[in-house]
């Protein structure tokens, strides 16, 4: 019996194709995840945008840290990048990871599976100290 996945996974095709930077169909992880694919698409503040920039298409952007849990360096690939206009008509690049709120807060010690929630978060954060510096150092933000 095949089991069902565990999040809202697809194919996502962009209608504006000129926007985005990357190879169609895009392989979404979750629905949270389509939401932005869509957003970019449909947003005519962004003028770029790409999904998994390190993957495929960029090698090089693959950001490496160093796992506090598996005491390791392992290296990330940042969600997405898009380039857009801010609210002061101001052109901008940013690296984007898109996490539900749960992986975003440190978890309280309690109830089942706190040891693993923990450990999910503190490899999150040496990852996104990374990601913050890797973008520092490109000028470009990263939210």
């Amino acid at each position: 019996m095949k089991k069902e996945p565990r999040y809202h996974q697809g194919k996502f095709t962009p209608r504006n194709l000129d926007k985005y930077r990357g190879t169609v169909p895009i392989k979404y992880l979750c629905g949270l995840e389509l939401q932005f694919l869509r957003w970019c698409d449909k947003n005519p503040r962004v003028v770029k945008w790409s999904y998994e920039p390190g993957r495929k298409t960029d090698p090089h952007k693959r950001v490496w840290y160093h796992c506090p849990v598996r005491n390791s360096d392992h290296y990330y690939i940042i969600d997405a990048w898009i380039r857009y206009y801010d609210s002061q008509n101001v052109l901008r690049e940013t690296y984007v990871e898109i996490k539900p709120m749960s992986q975003v807060v440190q978890p309280k010690q309690t109830g089942r599976g706190w040891k693993t929630k923990m450990a999910e978060w503190m490899i999150n954060q040496a990852k996104w100290a990374a990601a913050k510096k890797y973008a520092a150092k490109q000028n470009k933000g990263f939210i």
